[in-house]
């Protein structure tokens, strides 16, 4: 149009940008805007053509959009993971129930070229395989401190090295060399019986 088009958020028009604190922002193969806001704003999906806003998670901050190589866009929110679904059109939390491992604290995420995912969080860094049935989580005794990567974005690099700023240096790693079998997992009881009675 030959200049900028600022869209800000306008409590009067369901169309507009729900906030005006933007986070993130991904284009998708349909030439959609994902836009993730903050201050509980969600997900905004503008249609380029009208430029008119579709909105999902409400009252949720993002922390950032991202999608994979297989075309599924996650979501990190204040809140956890959020993985889209095409066919219902609307976000669904990805907890510990599809990986056998709470992911908590989760700050950036960024896909290795076997499209396993990573994601740097206040415990160290999660990998996610490309089945999307297992985390894996490298903390301190892998070397890395958590709290030092937070509300960082990693950078992947044409050889598959992958970068993670932190506040003391940043982390460099390549994901196709670290041992995950060496990684301990942890093991949460979520009920305990003795004798046919559930144990408290």
């Amino acid at each position: 149009t030959g200049k900028f088009v600022r869209y800000l958020y306008n409590p009067a028009d369901t169309n507009s940008i729900s906030r005006d604190i933007v986070i993130s922002l991904l284009k998708d193969e349909t030439n959609d805007l994902w836009i993730g806001t903050w201050n509980n704003g969600g997900v905004n999906r503008m249609n380029t053509a009208t430029g008119k806003f579709k909105h999902y998670l409400p009252g949720q901050s993002i922390g950032q959009i991202y999608r994979d190589l297989d075309g599924v866009i996650w979501v990190i929110t204040t809140g956890g993971l959020q993985r889209y679904n095409r066919k219902e059109d609307d976000f669904f939390p990805f907890t510990g129930e599809n990986t056998g491992i709470d992911m908590t604290g989760i700050f950036s995420m960024i896909a290795d070229k076997e499209n396993n995912l990573w994601l740097s969080s206040q415990s160290g860094f999660y990998r996610l395989n490309k089945e999307r049935n297992q985390a894996v989580l490298f903390g301190r005794e892998s070397g890395v401190i958590g709290e030092e990567v937070r509300y960082s974005w990693m950078a992947k690099m044409n050889d598959g090295r992958i970068y993670a700023p932190g506040y003391f240096g940043y982390y460099a790693f390549y994901p196709d060399k670290l041992n995950t079998r060496s990684v301990l997992l942890k093991i949460y009881f979520s009920n305990f019986w003795l004798n046919s009675k559930e144990v408290k």
